[in-house]
């Protein structure tokens, strides 16, 4: 009996660990045309003057919305917070390469505080492209982009499912599959805790 209560203890422990260890997770990244608009021109090379007019919305488990502007915090880097019942969302974007955007959205686990449900970038307003396609130019000046990938996964469990929509016709040509106004991260589990680091390429348009 004892031998018996033993084993399933080592089993249940077992798979506690191995559910931990995929407790938070990604799906494929999806796209859509959306609503398409024009613009004269397209730039690889980034700015944090451009990326403060791409506007962020967070979303809420108790349906609070908050409508967020990132500011520069350096050349590279725009910042922006929201805190809720105490608890602080961060956002920050970092610029590495023409090709390559580092995002990070964080908070910490509190429990009994409303969870994040959606983090929405961008809109018909922005001056910001997502630049989806890696490794070949789609989009003539948009350059190499890069396709969503997630680089850190950290704290209770969460899932979330990324969308990018509202695609960018550039100069008088038909709108391409390469460049999104918007990007859509669903946490169909929501955040209550944790990080999600991942990489995109961000474009500047004219």
């Amino acid at each position: 009996m004892r031998r018996s209560i033993l084993a399933f203890l080592v089993s249940t422990s077992a798979l506690a660990l191995a559910g931990f260890a995929q407790a938070q997770s990604c799906t494929p990244a999806g796209s859509g045309a959306g609503t398409v608009t024009s613009h004269v021109s397209v730039s690889d090379t980034s700015s944090t003057a451009a990326l403060q007019t791409m506007p962020l919305k967070l979303t809420y488990s108790n349906g609070v919305t908050a409508n967020l502007t990132l500011a520069a915090s350096s050349s590279t880097q725009a910042v922006a917070f929201h805190t809720i019942s105490g608890v602080t969302t961060t956002v920050t974007v970092d610029l590495i390469s023409t090709s390559q955007t580092r995002v990070k959205i964080s908070r910490p686990t509190v429990f009994g505080a409303p969870s994040l449900k959606v983090a929405l970038f961008g809109g018909p307003t922005s001056r910001v492209a997502f630049d989806i396609v890696s490794g070949t130019v789609v989009t003539a000046g948009s350059g190499v982009g890069q396709t969503f990938a997630p680089i850190t996964m950290t704290g209770n469990p969460w899932v979330a499912s990324p969308y990018f929509v509202d695609r960018v016709s550039v100069g008088g040509s038909a709108a391409l599959t390469d460049l999104h106004k918007t990007l859509r991260i669903t946490f169909t589990t929501a955040m209550t805790g944790g990080t999600l680091t991942f990489l995109t390429d961000t474009d500047n348009l004219l």
